[in-house]
């Protein structure tokens, strides 16, 4: 038997937001990322892009709205510290909005 191939791989489940108007229950949907993490290396070499796949970026896009799900389209960063509990709330509110801001215009 032939080895199989991963042709596209989805993460799906949690993600926080730092802009105002993005609600909870809203859909994001991710088409580039800025990598903050040191989980993807373990995928991909740092100086390997983090863009989606277009076709696969839009079918996810015309799915939640076909469900009615607020849906919110751009570029995401990927942190492994952004979970509650850490006590970064003021990253979030100050250093990363200001840091990010031209990016999520």
């Amino acid at each position: 038997q032939a080895p199989r191939r991963t042709r596209t791989c989805l993460r799906l489940g949690t993600t926080g937001a730092i802009q105002p108007h993005i609600n909870v229950g809203d859909v994001l949907v991710t088409t580039a990322s800025v990598r903050l993490d040191g989980a993807s290396l373990h995928f991909a070499p740092m100086e390997f892009p983090a863009v989606a796949d277009f076709a696969c970026t839009t079918a996810l896009v015309e799915a939640a709205k076909s469900i009615g799900a607020t849906t919110h389209v751009g570029v995401t960063a990927s942190s492994d510290t952004f979970y509650p509990g850490q006590e970064r709330y003021d990253t979030y509110s100050g250093r990363v909005v200001r840091r990010f801001k031209g990016s999520m215009e």
